[in-house]
């Protein structure tokens, strides 16, 4: 069965000189794209390193 892909995100690094000054978040470093599916009732999360695209994600996860 396919993956259905509910929302994607980019997270870009912390911009800030002194670094990141929020207690909660991850420390990025690097920009990175989040894609959350859904197959067969179980919700997966993608991590890809950089900017990519719902289309390229398609494309690079097995169905």
């Amino acid at each position: 069965m396919d993956y259905k892909f509910l929302g994607l995100f980019t997270a870009y690094p912390c911009d800030d000189p002194e670094g990141c000054q929020c207690e909660d978040c991850d420390k990025n470093d690097e920009t990175k794209t989040i894609a959350l599916a859904e197959r067969n009732d179980q919700y997966l999360q993608f991590t890809f390193p950089g900017e990519v695209s719902l289309k390229e994600i398609e494309s690079l996860v097995e169905k």
